[in-house]
């Protein structure tokens, strides 16, 4: 059995590290990785993925999240594999291949971040907005290096709404370890108070969740679930665990769950 690691390189998650150390080896240099070890980059791995990973290989160890799998998540590949479990999606920012006549309206954002807590910015009701909508996230310094992608929008069960018009919905994040749920929480947990809100997970039917995972060719990532106003699960996004914050998860039980996993050599 293989030896996994967390590689912990920030100050800005000093707690969530606290919590990783009590279960799981922790390592937040280069130099303590081991020949065999599978390492789970927590915040470590950006912006020099490939030069970290290729030193990583050399020191013959592997990642949870090969570049490769970080790439497939950033781009949005993703999408194909979950055709039908996730609103339709256009990348590339090409307003003539996109229907018209969507009943809810857009959603535009890059294919890794977007703009959702200026909601005016990345929502567009109709189809003639897109262009603006567009021009703008590519002025956008955030956005601006990324490939655009406008989303269907469906709406979800929403529990309140921001100043700024950002729909409070009821939305969940998993992380997902060797095809198992490690954790899930409320994503938007910081309005939980505010809105007067009681989330629970347990509402995603598990076999929602267990088509997802069979359908995703990772090993290690996390995926964010709605419950649409019509009460019916659908895949929002997936994200790369070693960039996301936890947004409502419980660490202890995160690495908990971790330091528990058998870890067979599926490199």
């Amino acid at each position: 059995m293989r030896r996994l690691v967390v590689l912990f390189r920030t100050f800005e998650h000093e707690d969530e590290a606290q919590v990783a150390i009590r279960h799981l080896r922790l390592i937040t240099r280069l130099e303590e990785v081991r020949a065999g070890d599978l390492v789970v980059g927590r915040f470590s791995l950006t912006p020099f993925y490939e030069a970290l990973e290729a030193e990583i290989l050399a020191r013959g160890a592997h990642l949870a999240v090969p570049y490769a799998d970080a790439r497939y998540i950033a781009d949005m590949d993703w999408v194909k594999d979950l055709k039908g479990m996730t609103p339709a999606t256009w990348i590339g920012g090409d307003v003539s291949a996109i229907p018209a006549d969507l009943p809810h309206g857009y959603f535009v954002k890059g294919v890794t971040h977007s703009r959702k807590h200026e909601w005016s910015r990345c929502y567009a009701r109709t189809h003639g907005e897109l262009p603006g909508l567009i021009e703008g996230l590519r002025a956008d310094p955030l956005i601006g290096s990324q490939a655009i992608a406008v989303r269907e929008f469906v709406p979800l069960h929403v529990y309140g709404t921001t100043e700024t018009g950002l729909p409070i919905s009821e939305e969940y994040r998993l992380f997902v370890f060797d095809g198992r749920v490690m954790s899930a929480g409320f994503y938007w947990s910081s309005y939980a108070a505010r809105f007067s809100i009681e989330a629970d997970p347990a509402r995603i039917p598990s076999a929602f969740i267990a088509e997802v995972i069979s359908r995703i060719p990772l090993r290690h990532f996390v995926m964010d679930i709605g419950i649409t106003a019509d009460e019916s699960p659908i895949v929002i996004e997936l994200n790369d665990p070693g960039l996301c914050g936890l947004s409502g998860n419980d660490p202890e039980t995160l690495y908990a769950a971790l330091a528990q996993q058998r870890i067979e050599d599926n490199s």
